[in-house]
């Protein structure tokens, strides 16, 4: 079973990682829930070889004078 996991990592090319992450710091957007009044960053990204693998991040962080600031509060 190892041997075909590993078969299949090699032929979808999912085992590949290139260890670099191209990150913008301006694609990170801030929230604020209503209901409890925490604070989130997120960001998405979206892959180039294709339109349906996406993912999305979200880490709560403090709600300081500059994240409100960037949520426009």
């Amino acid at each position: 079973m190892k041997r075909l996991v590993t078969v299949l990592a090699l032929v979808c090319g999912c085992a590949s990682d290139t260890g670099r992450v191209d990150f913008d710091p301006d694609d990170v957007t801030y929230h604020q829930d209503e209901r409890t009044g925490l604070c989130f960053a997120a960001v998405g990204s979206e892959s180039a070889m294709s339109l349906s693998s996406s993912g999305l991040g979200m880490s709560q962080v403090d709600c300081t004078e500059k994240v409100l600031a960037l949520i426009g509060k």
